[in-house]
């Protein structure tokens, strides 16, 4: 584990992205509240991967939900290009999280009646663009995740790895700044994760798009530029 990792130590040539301060987070568990997160700090560059690692349950995906503004901290301050998350209306940070944050789960979450290309045409057309453009931009990005052959397949007719891919994809359509993986190869057999796990660092140098790994799996955080853990609610 790389010391000094839990924000000093980011590339000091590259711009900001995302910083996190004094983050803490809890949940209410019969009637006893559960401590998760306790003053964390994080900055992530622009550009740069990064692993989260821990034991299960000590905060990983909390971690990340806040990161992607889908869970606001009970504590603390989230900026994201200098711009603070939660103090922004919900229909903004709707908007705001559709074109900046893409998000790839464990499970891959597929609409099961739609096409693949129809699944990654989605946050598109959320956006209000044109067809014709999101079909376009669904196409290069199913062609950068090597599925172009795949495109009319519904998610029954792919294997596990081509519903992540998919899934990846769709995350990527709205060429977002941020991506956000929580467990990406955690369902996955060795072989297939593995390539899932290539697939992610190619992205993230070809896109420029930061990555955020939530992860078990020690071969895929070794891939990251930087590895973080969460011990105690903080990163060490």
């Amino acid at each position: 584990m790389n010391k000094g990792i839990a924000g000093g130590n980011r590339q000091k040539d590259k711009d900001l992205l995302l910083v996190l301060k004094g983050v803490y987070k809890s949940y209410d568990h019969d009637g006893k509240s559960i401590e998760v997160l306790k003053g964390l700090d994080m900055e992530v560059t622009e550009g740069e991967s990064v692993a989260v690692v821990g034991v299960s349950g000590v905060g990983k995906t909390t971690l990340l939900n806040i990161m992607g503004s889908l869970d606001p901290p009970n504590k603390g301050r989230v900026e994201f290009m200098g711009q603070d998350l939660y103090a922004m209306k919900e229909e903004e940070l709707c908007r705001f999280r559709n074109e900046n944050i893409g998000f790839v789960f464990q499970f891959h979450h597929l609409l099961p009646e739609l096409s693949a290309l129809e699944n990654v045409m989605m946050p598109a057309l959320i956006n209000r663009l044109d067809k014709t453009r999101a079909r376009n931009m669904a196409r290069d990005m199913l062609d950068k995740v090597g599925l172009s052959h795949r495109v009319t397949h519904q998610s029954g007719e792919l294997s596990g790895g081509e519903q992540q891919r998919v899934a990846i994809a769709r995350a990527l359509v709205m060429r977002p700044r941020l991506l956000l993986a929580d467990e990406p190869t955690g369902n996955l057999d060795w072989i297939t994760g593995e390539a899932i796990a290539e697939l992610l660092v190619k992205l993230n140098v070809e896109e420029k798009v930061a990555l955020v790994v939530a992860t078990h799996n020690m071969k895929l955080a070794s891939k990251m530029s930087r590895q973080v853990e969460i011990v105690g609610g903080k990163l060490v």
